[in-house]
């Protein structure tokens, strides 16, 4: 399985909690589709940093939190 692939899988079943959570900060769904997008572009380039899949809740949404306050 691909980079892409494993991380497509981790995040699919996070989809819509993270857009919750960035909306329910924002209160803007455009803007919340944004920074999810920023999200998803950073979250693909980072990666490879991640050394255990298990920790990629806790990971993905430390870049959430850290979007939404660039934000």
């Amino acid at each position: 399985m691909s980079s892409r692939e494993m991380f497509d899988t981790l995040l699919q079943p996070m989809e819509n909690l993270l857009l919750n959570v960035i909306h329910g900060k924002v209160k803007n769904r455009e803007i919340s589709k944004e920074i999810y997008h920023n999200v998803i572009v950073l979250g693909l380039s980072k990666f490879y940093q991640l050394q255990d899949t298990n920790k990629f809740p806790a990971w993905i949404f430390a870049i959430t939190r850290n979007e939404i306050a660039a934000y």
